[in-house]
């Protein structure tokens, strides 16, 4: 299901974009010169263009990639639309649902970033990966701050993540301290997140620059991995990132590398 928020990361309230959204189903693209198939699962409109989730495996049903698609068209209009934060709900394709532990995914557009000052305030992508249902996200409250701050299991996140706090309608977030960026020894660029919620891990989330995304150089980087995964008999992913496809003329934000768990 689609559904538009006004809440950001570490931010209680915000300015909310009004969108149409479109659903678009799911369908499968021919595959193209042998490559899989790509399935494709919820669109909305952003800007002229069309944001949808994707999936693609290979011929034996092992996950390759899921993601969002992003056209140029709209990553275009983003640089003359700098005071209107955009964020999606969407549905992930059926065959993401039986294979991967994911159950849906949000997409949110930060033209001005978000706290902490000096550190996320640059326009920058926010993707969710959430491990939990839509309806259990949105019943995330203000007040829940018992269970954003409730320690995790052993294993079930890497060691050296800490939780910086809550945010409504999404969970604790948790990073990597060393990462040069939250030292001011490098500007940001993209970070990976993880998020839970009572003491469960919820979600993965790579946030990543607009200003890296337009160099348009294919990126990827390894996904830092836990010990213990939320559900076990299904595929996560141990990589992330993002690459332009220029005879589409979009860009596909990702995580890949698929390991049976």
């Amino acid at each position: 299901m689609i559904t538009m928020y006004t809440l950001s990361h570490f931010r209680l309230l915000c300015l909310l974009l009004v969108l149409t959204l479109s659903w678009s189903g799911c369908k499968d693209d021919d595959p193209v010169n042998g490559a899989p198939a790509i399935t494709y699962g919820e669109s909305g409109d952003l800007y002229g263009g069309t944001i949808k989730t994707y999936y693609q495996a290979d011929a034996a049903g092992v996950p390759l990639e899921l993601g969002i698609v992003l056209p140029d068209q709209s990553m275009n209009e983003l640089g003359g639309h700098h005071d209107a934060m955009a964020m999606f709900s969407l549905d992930i394709p059926a065959r993401a649902l039986e294979q991967t532990a994911f159950r849906h995914m949000m997409f949110d557009w930060n033209p001005h970033g978000h706290e902490p000052v000096g550190v996320f305030d640059l326009p920058h992508f926010d993707l969710h990966y959430y491990y939990t249902s839509e309806s259990d996200r949105m019943a995330i409250t203000p007040m829940d701050t018992v269970e954003f701050m409730q320690p995790v299991a052993a294993g079930t996140l890497p060691d050296y993540y800490v939780n910086i706090g809550g945010v409504p309608q999404m969970g604790a977030h948790w990073i990597d301290p060393i990462k040069p960026v939250f030292n001011g020894s490098e500007a940001f660029t993209e970070v990976f997140i993880y998020g839970s919620y009572a003491g469960k891990t919820t979600f993965m989330e790579p946030m990543i620059t607009r200003a890296f995304v337009l160099e348009k150089k294919d990126f990827e980087a390894d996904i830092p991995q836990p010990a213990v995964f939320p559900v076990t008999g299904k595929y996560y992913p141990r990589k992330y990132g993002f690459k332009f496809m220029a005879a589409e003329q979009e860009y596909h934000f990702y995580v890949s590398d698929f390991v049976l768990q």
